[in-house]
């Protein structure tokens, strides 16, 4: 049960604050920290260096203890002197911006009907300010916590989690961890994910680039393929961009052909939610004439081996019992001296060998003609068994929202891997009203154009965030 006298402060207390909170979301979403190219004490780029510059800025108006490790890609917040930590961990770097937003501009959020609209506002920044004004409000409200409070905010999570590993590796991690990046109520677990990028060893001879993508971990939702000037290539171009909306067909000034394959994006963790672009692209090429035999051989085994979401094309179909199946990924394409380079992320129950995966991977690449470049797996987890927090949240959550929600087995990967004692959390509580805005398929979710965020929403994972906290600090000091 809550306590009801501290959730009247706990929810007057966020109402008065509401507006500042989507104006400090705001301007985190307005910095566009897709990961690029290193700088010195930048290893994740610019855009990511300056987001943690902005977190740690708003960690010390708000009057915490502040510490930013740029080489190590994380900025920290601290509340309290306790023995005890409780950290909160989310992350503020994005995926690319992708294409065909109707909404806003990706880096300038809107608040359209009680939803913020822009890169970010789901998929994570919500849940650094989350975290951020969770430990504010227990302060300001003087609310019975003992322990020292922790707000992580990362700049890699998006692109391989380096920062949360370099943080645990070089850090004391708290005693409970709340990764505020998924669903209420709980995670009880989460999938292992084996990443890589092969290329094939054959360069194109009449394509000149093949790209697409914007991140590993998301369905490739636009690819465009550059050939050379050819008029039999035009004309049967021509005749399969007029069948198929999804296609469309440019003449270049330099009278290259190049050809826009459109799809849906979705997040890796569901796949079938999407359509991969490039797939779409390979299979309308493989079928060519007019295109050499050595690249449309290059189409056919991309499409033929990444073409099923779950692994058959590869030979690697798994099923496990809570996880379900193994998911097959390609979310990036590009063009690399001719040849083309092709990421893939792939995710599997944690109890499954992930060396004998990646030992099967690396085999039938290198039997259709091209080279694993990169490959790194990121291990999976349970919570721990006998723990008290996943009913504690469930209990919560069930008062805060009138819903009974059970915890559940993660599909996508979180900071949570790589944490001892660590519960995946919402950043949001779910959109449960009509609105007139129109979201077409493939729009609105974490990596899709039109990411939005429920306002009410974000104010109600930090309304059960700080119950949580209140209750997990008891169990720390009994």
């Amino acid at each position: 049960m809550l306590h009801k006298a501290y959730d009247e402060q706990i929810c007057a207390w966020l109402e008065e604050h509401r507006q500042q909170i989507v104006d400090d979301l705001k301007e985190l979403v307005r910095i566009p920290s897709v990961r690029s190219a290193p700088l010195p004490d930048a290893p994740y780029g610019a855009e990511c260096h300056r987001v943690l510059e902005a977190a740690e800025k708003l960690f010390a108006r708000m009057g915490f203890q502040t510490r930013t490790e740029q080489a190590r890609g994380y900025a920290l917040g601290f509340s309290g002197e306790d023995e005890k930590i409780i950290g909160f961990f989310g992350h503020a770097d994005v995926v690319p911006a992708g294409t065909g937003w109707l909404h806003t501009q990706p880096f300038d959020p809107v608040e359209k009907e009680g939803l913020l609209i822009g890169r970010g506002v789901a998929d994570n920044k919500n849940g650094v300010i989350a975290s951020a004004y969770t430990a504010l409000l227990l302060r300001e409200l003087h609310l019975p916590v003992k322990s020292r409070l922790l707000i992580y905010a990362g700049g890699n999570e998006e692109t391989g989690m380096g920062d949360v590993q370099a943080f645990a590796a070089t850090e004391r991690c708290p005693d409970i961890s709340f990764v505020p990046d998924v669903t209420f109520p709980c995670a009880l677990g989460q999938i292992s994910k084996t990443s890589l990028w092969v290329r094939c060893c054959t360069p194109f001879t009449a394509i000149r680039d093949f790209s697409g993508g914007i991140g590993v971990s998301a369905v490739m939702p636009d690819a465009y393929v550059t050939m050379e000037p050819s008029p039999a290539l035009e004309a049967w171009l021509r005749q399969e961009t007029a069948q198929n909306d999804a296609l469309s067909l440019t003449v270049l000034p330099d009278g290259a052909l190049q050809l826009h394959a459109k799809g849906v994006s979705a997040h890796a963790a569901h796949p079938a939610d999407g359509i991969n672009a490039g797939l779409l692209a390979a299979k309308v090429l493989r079928r060519c004439d007019a295109l050499p035999e050595s690249d449309r051989a290059i189409l056919a085994a991309y499409h033929d081996l990444l073409g099923d979401v779950y692994g058959s094309g590869l030979g690697v179909t798994y099923t496990d019992p809570l996880f379900g199946r193994r998911t097959c990924v390609n979310g990036m394409a590009e063009t690399e001296n001719g040849c083309l380079r092709l990421s893939m992320d792939a995710r599997s129950g944690p109890k499954q060998p992930t060396h004998e995966l990646e030992q099967h991977l690396q085999q039938v690449w290198a039997d259709h003609g091209w080279q694993v470049v990169e490959l790194s797996t990121r291990p999976g987890y349970f919570v721990p068994e006998g723990s008290p927090v996943p009913e504690l949240l469930r209990s919560i959550c069930r008062d805060v929202t009138g819903e009974d929600r059970p915890t559940y087995i993660g599909l996508a990967g979180t900071y949570s891997c790589w944490l001892p004692n660590s519960y995946t959390v919402g950043a949001r509580a779910p959109l449960e009203r009509e609105v007139s805005l129109a979201f077409p398929a493939g729009h609105g979710g974490a990596h899709q154009p039109d990411e939005y965020l429920d306002i009410d929403g974000l104010l109600q994972a930090i309304r059960i965030l700080a119950h949580t906290t209140l209750q997990c600090d008891a169990l720390l000091h009994p």
